[in-house]
């Protein structure tokens, strides 16, 4: 009694899955879904490209069907016999069900925004644009061998340090597996070189110059031009444009610090001056004189003086007093009106002053203070002392200093 095979299926969509330009399967791969309950021990099968080669079965057969890319399907014919008994020969068609589609864009312009050699980009932003009726989710490939083979896939978020092509393997329902490239065009914008945090003078203003090669310009008070004028204390943005991409540039208008005279030395007629802070070098003056780069002054007269010093931005210069005190070493108490007293009186004006005498065996015998106005007029415990050297030593620290000033000098007094 003969077995009949009882046919399913005898047309098959297939695919480029490689999308090499050709199509090719493996023939064995369809035997079970064109055969209802196959069984290789009830039926011998071979595949024949035509239809009389079936028929003569003269040949092992064939056991893959291959066609191009390009072609719409492709036949071949199985041969189906159980045992000795007559065969069955059935057309197989296979149909190419064809590539999805989709769309060509131009590259696409990546800006690097913050001029830091690299950029990120968002692969499936694009796919909308790319693709319609898309089936399924795409996945994401960094060269085209690796998207027809459908390995290595990446990450749709991907960093770009120069121009790159990425490739998409989508579907749409109906169509074959296909690979869209999408390409970015790596651009970089340029910042200023010449435009610099400036400092200037409090209440003065400056210019702000991004120069020239750019595109456009767009400050943060709303100029467009590549300078700005007039501009005081403060932080500015201009945001400026180059090859179709923008850059948002800072820069600062600081007021300049005042430099501060830490503190002034006394030695004799010789003033020197030390400052600090703000912008060196400084320049100095002396009273209403003129300003020197020098901080030392030589033959300064006794009394007050005003020291003034400033930056090298020439901004208010800052001023301080003091005095150089004459250093006395004789006195004749004797009520005649002419070097009665040893008057060191400015010393009030002083920090931290000291007037002290003492004898040639080291006692002391006078102490100024407030209260004898640092005047000594040559009496002891109500006497005028008697005819000899003294040895007095006076200190103090001017305003603003730390420095010591301290001199001690020999005195003659003449009692009669």
């Amino acid at each position: 009694m003969q077995i009949d095979p009882v046919i399913s299926q005898t047309i098959f969509n297939v695919c480029d899955n490689d999308l090499d330009g050709k199509i090719e399967e493996s023939l064995s791969d369809f035997t079970d879904y064109i055969i209802e309950d196959f069984n290789y021990s009830i039926f011998s099968i071979k595949y024949f490209e035509t239809k009389k080669e079936a028929e003569d079965n003269i040949f092992a057969g064939i056991d893959k069907v291959s066609f191009l890319s390009t072609e719409t399907s492709k036949s071949v014919y199985i041969r189906i016999q159980p045992g000795s008994c007559k065969e069955t020969i059935i057309e197989i068609i296979f149909i190419n069900n064809g590539l999805s589609q989709y769309n060509i864009i131009t590259p696409v312009e990546i800006c690097d925004i913050e001029i830091d050699g690299k950029e990120e980009v968002n692969l499936s932003d694009y796919i909308n644009t790319l693709i319609t009726n898309i089936d399924g989710l795409p996945t994401y490939y960094n060269n085209e061998d690796d998207a027809k083979k459908s390995v290595n896939s990446i990450h749709f978020t991907q960093t770009i340090n120069s121009d790159k092509t990425f490739y998409i393997r989508f579907k749409q329902s109906g169509l074959c597996d296909n690979i869209a490239p999408i390409s970015f065009k790596f651009k970089q914008p340029k910042r200023s070189t010449i435009l610099k945090d400036v400092t200037i003078c409090k209440n003065a203003t400056t210019i702000l110059d991004a120069g020239v090669g750019f595109d456009s310009y767009l400050w943060s008070n709303g100029a467009t031009t590549s300078t700005i004028q007039n501009v005081p204390v403060g932080v500015y943005h201009v945001k400026l444009e180059y090859d179709g991409c923008f850059y948002t540039q800072e820069v600062n208008v600081i007021a300049a610090e005042d430099p501060i005279i830490t503190s002034i030395n006394i030695q004799g007629s010789t003033v020197t001056v030390i400052a600090s802070g703000s912008t060196p070098p400084y320049l100095y003056a002396l009273d209403n004189g003129n300003f020197q780069t020098s901080n030392i002054f030589t033959n300064v007269t006794l009394g007050n003086h005003i020291i003034h010093v400033k930056s090298n931005l020439g901004c208010v210069p800052v001023s301080k007093e003091f005095s150089v005190i004459k250093l006395l070493n004789f006195i004749s108490p004797n009520g005649d009106g002419k070097n009665d007293v040893l008057d060191y009186s400015q010393l009030k004006n002083k920090i931290n002053p000291k007037f002290t005498i003492f004898d040639r065996f080291g006692k002391l015998i006078f102490e100024g203070s407030e209260a004898n106005n640092f005047t000594w007029n040559g009496m002891q415990n109500g006497f005028v002392v008697e005819t000899t050297s003294y040895w007095y030593v006076i200190e103090w620290t001017e305003s603003g200093s730390d420095q010591l000033q301290r001199f001690s000098n020999w005195l003659l007094v003449k009692s009669k």
